[in-house]
C-alpha cells in the first residue's frame, strides 16, 4: 500500500513507512498521481484531460508520449495496483493508493475525519512550467477542502482535550535570515516566547468557542501540527471574535506558517489584551513586544514573573526575553526556576514531563550562549532521555553536536529527528549543512545543486543560500557572486535581505566601495518595507550599517566608521536584541586595527563579544587577528576555534570557516602547537584547492607551513 499525504505537507511512503523520494522529487509526475487520486468524480479519467492539464504546450503525439512515460514511471516506482489503465484512453488511481485528502473529503462527519485536515492542500507545491488549467484545478480543490474543514469544525461539540506532550519548538531546519544573525537563536527565542502551552485561564466567550480553543491546544500538543491547530483557533474566533488567548495562539501557530498572517493575529491579540485577565494580558504584551524586538518586552516579562512567581510560563517567558537581550546567566536562572516548578507538579502545567523539556531546552541554549558547549550537550541529552520520541529534542541535540564539531553524532541525531518530525525524512539541506562544516564541499555542492533542480521554491532559495556559503568557503568568489545575483533576482525583497549575499561577496572580492554602497542602501529605514512601530527596523539598521562600516574601513574611511559607531549606539537602544549593543565596540576595534594599533584594538573587540561560540563571528576573526599581532597566540587560537561553533548560516555568515581555520592555524603555529597547527593548515589547503587566483598567496603560505610542520620545523612566537 502506498500512502499519499498532501494535507498540510507532502509525503509519499510505502507500506513500511519509507519515503518514495524518487516520485516526490519529480513534480509533474507527482502531480499526475495527486490528480488521479483526488479529482472528482472519483474513478476513471480520460487521457485527453491529463494532456490539457499537464502538457498544453505540446502537440498531441508528443504530449501522449510524455503521458505514457509518466504513467510507466509511476507504475514502476509504486506498483501496478497504484495506477490502472482501461483500454487506451482511461486511467485511474488503483486500490494500492491511500490518500489522506480523499479520506477527508469522502469520510463521515466527525472528529476522526476532521483530524485528517492538517492544513492546506499541497502547501508550497508547484510544477515547473505548470499549465494554467492545473493551477485553476488546484485552487478549486484547496477551496473545497478548506470549506469542508470549516463546516466540520463549526459542528463539533465541546469536549476536553487529552493531556499530551507539548510541541517541539526548534525545527531541525530553520528559515535563513542573514540580518538576524544567530539564526538558531532566533528560531529558539521566538519559539520560547510563544509556543509554551499556556495555563488554562483563557477567557471563554461561549461554550463552543472554549471547546474549539481547547481542541487547538490539544492539536498543538498531540500532533505538533500548527496548520491544524490554527484552524481550531480561527474557528474559536469566528464564534467569539473577542477571545484574547485564541487570537494569541492563532498568532503563535500562524507565525511558523506565514509571518504576515502571524503578525495579523498577534496584532489582534494585542488589541484584545486589555479585556484579558492580568496574567494573560502580560503574556500577550510580552510575546508581542518580543516579536517586534521591542525593549518593552523586558519590563512586561519581569512584571509577569514577579506577579506570578509560581507560574512556570512566567519564568519561561522571562527567561526567553533575558536570553534574547543578552543576559544569558539570568536566562539560565529563570529556566532552572521553571524546571523546579514543573518538577514540583504545578497545577497549571498540562504535562509535567514535557514542560520540563521546555525548560531544559531553554537551559541548553543559555549554556551555549555562555560558551559552555559540553554542559549544553549534557542538558540536550537529558531532554532526549526524558522525551525520546520528541523530534525537537533530537534536533536540539543535533545542533549542539554540530557546534562542537561532532559531525557523525550530529548526523545520527538529525536522522532521529527527521524520523520523528512530520513530513518526509531526509532533508538534503541538513546533510549539506553538515558537509560544509566538515569541509566535504564536493558532496555539499552536489546535494545543493540537486535541490536547485528538484526542490520547492523555498527549498531552492535555501539551497542557493547554502551554496553561496560553500563557494565562499572554497574561495570560489566569482562563482559565488553569480549564485548570489541569481538569489537576489529570484527573491521577494530585492532591495533588502536578498541583496545581502551580493554585498558580502563583493566585499570579499575586494570591491569594497560597491559593497559599502549596497549595504548603505540596505540600512535605509524603508528598505524591505519594515514596520516602523517596532524595534525591528533599528535592529536591521544596526546590522546593515555594521557591514557597511566594515567595507568603508577597508577603503580607509575611518571618519565614516566612527560616525557609524555612534549612530549604531543610538539605534541599539531601540532594539531588544543584545548583540546590537555590542556592535559599536566592534567598529571601534576595527578603527584601531585600521590605524595600525592592534594593542588598542583587542580590548575594544574583546568587549564587543556577544558570545564567542554563538555570536557575531566576524568579531572572533578581528579579535583573533589583533591578539595574534600582539603576541597573544594562545588566546587567538581559542577565539578562532570558538567561532567555528556558530551555525554557518547565522552570524557566522560574515566570516568564512576557512578564514577562521587559517587564523587558528597561524595561532597554533606561533604558539608552538605543531599538531594542531598542521590539522588546521590541512583544512585550509583542502578548502582552497580550487580557489580563485586572489587566494594563491595565502594558499601557498598554508601549503608551505603544512609541509614544514610535517617535517617538524618549529616556528616560535615572533
Amino acid at each position: 500500500m502506498i500512502h499519499l499525504r498532501i494535507l498540510g505537507g507532502v509525503e509519499l511512503t510505502d507500506g513500511d513507512g519509507h519515503a518514495v523520494d524518487v516520485v516526490a522529487a519529480q513534480s509533474k509526475r507527482f502531480a499526475i498521481l495527486v490528480y488521479l487520486a483526488l479529482a472528482v468524480p472519483r474513478g476513471w479519467h480520460r487521457r485527453d484531460t491529463l494532456l490539457a492539464l499537464f502538457w498544453p504546450e505540446l502537440d498531441q503525439a508528443r504530449a501522449r508520449h510524455a503521458l505514457r512515460q509518466a504513467l510507466h514511471f509511476l507504475r514502476k516506482s509504486l506498483g501496478d495496483d497504484v495506477v490502472r489503465s482501461r483500454g487506451s484512453e482511461d486511467v485511474a488511481a488503483g486500490p494500492g493508493l491511500c490518500c489522506d485528502a480523499v479520506a477527508f473529503e469522502d469520510g463521515n462527519p466527525g472528529v476522526e475525519t476532521l483530524a485528517l485536515y492538517r492544513g492546506e492542500l499541497l502547501p508550497g507545491f508547484f510544477i515547473r512550467q505548470a499549465a494554467p488549467e492545473w493551477d485553476h484545478w488546484m485552487d478549486e480543490r484547496r477551496n473545497a477542502l478548506r470549506a469542508r474543514a470549516a463546516r466540520l469544525m463549526s459542528a463539533m461539540p465541546a469536549v476536553e482535550p487529552s493531556a499530551a506532550p507539548s510541541p517541539h519548538r526548534l525545527p531541525v531546519r530553520r528559515r535563513r535570515w542573514p540580518w538576524t544573525g544567530l539564526a538558531a537563536a532566533a528560531a529558539l527565542a521566538a519559539a520560547l516566547a510563544g509556543i509554551w502551552i499556556a495555563p488554562r485561564r483563557a477567557l471563554a466567550r461561549t461554550a463552543l468557542a472554549d471547546s474549539l480553543y481547547r481542541r487547538g491546544l490539544a492539536t498543538l500538543e498531540d500532533h505538533r501540527d500548527n496548520r491544524a491547530a490554527l484552524g481550531w483557533f480561527e474557528a474559536a474566533l469566528q464564534t467569539a471574535p473577542r477571545f484574547p488567548m485564541a487570537a494569541y495562539y492563532a498568532g503563535v501557530t500562524a507565525d511558523g506558517i506565514d509571518a504576515a498572517l502571524g503578525e495579523r493575529w498577534f496584532s489582534r491579540a494585542a488589541q484584545l489584551a486589555p479585556e484579558a485577565s492580568e496574567h494573560d494580558r502580560l503574556v500577550i504584551q510580552t510575546a508581542v513586544a518580543f516579536r517586534h524586538d521591542d525593549p518593552a518586552a523586558l519590563a512586561a516579562a519581569d512584571t509577569l514573573a514577579l506577579r506570578y512567581p509560581r507560574d512556570p510560563l512566567a519564568h519561561h517567558l522571562y527567561g526567553a526575553t533575558l536570553l534574547w537581550s543578552g543576559n544569558f546567566g539570568g536566562a539560565l536562572r529563570e529556566f532552572r526556576r521553571e524546571l523546579e516548578l514543573t518538577g514540583a507538579g504545578s497545577p497549571d502545567t498540562l504535562d509535567r514531563q514535557c514542560a520540563s523539556c521546555e525548560a531544559r531546552e531553554g537551559m541548553v541554549w543559555s549554556l551555549q550562549f555562555l560558551d559552555s558547549l559540553p554542559a549544553a550537550e549534557r542538558a540536550a541529552r537529558e531532554e532526549v532521555r526524558i522525551a525520546p520520541r520528541s523530534g525537537g529534542a533530537w534536533g536540539t541535540l543535533a545542533l549542539i553536536q554540530a557546534s562542537e564539531g561532532h559531525g557523525a553524532d550530529a548526523r545520527s541525531a538529525s536522522r532521529h529527528a527527521a524520523e520523528l518530525l512530520p513530513g518526509p525524512p531526509g532533508d538534503p539541506l541538513n546533510a549539506a549543512d553538515l558537509d560544509i562544516r566538515d569541509g566535504a564541499f564536493t558532496a555539499a555542492d552536489r546535494k545543493l545543486r540537486d535541490a536547485l533542480i528538484y526542490g520547492t521554491r523555498k527549498g531552492r532559495e535555501n539551497a542557493r543560500w547554502l551554496l553561496i556559503i560553500s563557494l565562499r568557503n572554497q574561495g570560489r568568489l566569482l562563482e559565488a557572486l553569480n549564485v548570489a545575483r541569481a538569489y537576489r533576482r529570484e527573491g521577494n525583497e530585492p532591495m533588502s535581505v536578498d541583496a545581502v549575499p551580493v554585498a558580502q561577496v563583493l566585499f570579499e572580492l575586494g570591491r569594497s566601495q560597491e559593497a559599502a554602497l549596497l549595504y548603505d542602501s540596505l540600512a535605509m529605514p524603508s528598505a524591505g518595507g519594515r514596520a516602523a512601530a517596532s524595534g525591528i527596523p533599528a535592529r536591521w539598521q544596526c546590522w546593515a550599517l555594521t557591514h557597511a562600516a566594515e567595507a568603508w574601513a577597508a577603503l580607509g574611511d575611518t571618519t565614516r566608521v566612527a560616525a557609524y559607531a555612534d549612530t549604531i549606539a543610538h539605534l541599539a537602544l531601540r532594539s531588544l536584541y543584545g548583540r546590537d549593543r555590542h556592535l559599536p565596540a566592534h567598529l571601534r576595534g576595527l578603527l584601531w586595527l585600521a590605524r595600525g594599533r592592534p594593542e588598542l584594538a583587542w580590548p575594544a573587540l574583546d568587549s564587543a563579544v556577544f558570545s564567542l561560540s554563538i555570536g557575531y563571528t566576524r568579531t572572533n576573526l578581528l579579535l583573533g587577528r589583533a591578539l595574534l599581532a600582539t603576541g597573544r597566540a594562545r588566546e587567538a587560537a581559542t577565539v578562532a576555534t570558538a567561532g567555528l561553533a556558530e551555525a554557518i548560516d547565522g552570524s557566522a555568515y560574515y566570516a568564512t570557516r576557512t578564514e577562521l581555520h587559517e587564523l587558528a592555524a597561524r595561532a597554533f603555529d606561533l604558539a608552538g602547537q605543531a599538531d594542531s597547527a598542521a590539522a588546521q593548515y590541512a583544512i585550509v589547503v583542502r578548502a582552497w584547492s580550487q580557489s580563485d587566483p586572489m587566494f594563491a598567496p595565502r594558499l601557498n603560505a598554508a601549503r608551505e607551513r603544512l609541509a614544514a610542520l610535517n617535517t617538524r620545523e618549529p616556528r616560535g612566537l615572533d
